[in-house]
């Protein structure tokens, strides 16, 4: 028995290190595989290579999923209308009626953060407000 525990725990050991070494030597952050990280010379408002694409990207993939969880939770709130007048059991429409409201409340939601614009938006220092 003592054997075997030490057997298992020694091919675990072998597996997780191997593991270990695989996902680190193939995951490279771009700045580092350009030499790129903090530098006292670097100016001010000066971004690393790459990150330029990267607010269109990350913004687009927002607006797509947020259109997304719009066109679902629209969906979902006419077929919960539908059911809620079709239904003749008054406890069942009153479970209706609760998720209604709170999906109508998750819409809502949805909508001002759409009406928001942008996730990553650049601002100027003199888009600070003065305290």
């Amino acid at each position: 028995m003592l054997k075997l525990s030490t057997l298992l725990r020694s091919t675990l050991s072998s597996v997780m290190l191997s593991l270990l070494l695989t996902a680190g030597s193939g995951c490279k952050d771009s700045s580092q595989s350009q030499g790129v990280g903090w530098q006292p010379n670097v100016p001010f408002g000066t971004l690393p290579p790459g990150f330029d694409s990267f607010p269109e990207r990350w913004n687009k993939q927002i607006n797509d999923r947020l259109a997304r969880e719009e066109a679902a939770k629209q969906k979902e709130i006419r077929e919960l209308r539908d059911k809620f007048f079709k239904e003749e059991d008054s406890k069942v429409r009153e479970k209706l009626q609760s998720k209604l409201i709170a999906d109508e409340a998750a819409l809502s939601v949805i909508h001002r953060r759409q009406t928001e614009g942008d996730y990553i938006k650049f601002k100027t220092p003199a888009d600070i407000p003065k305290t």
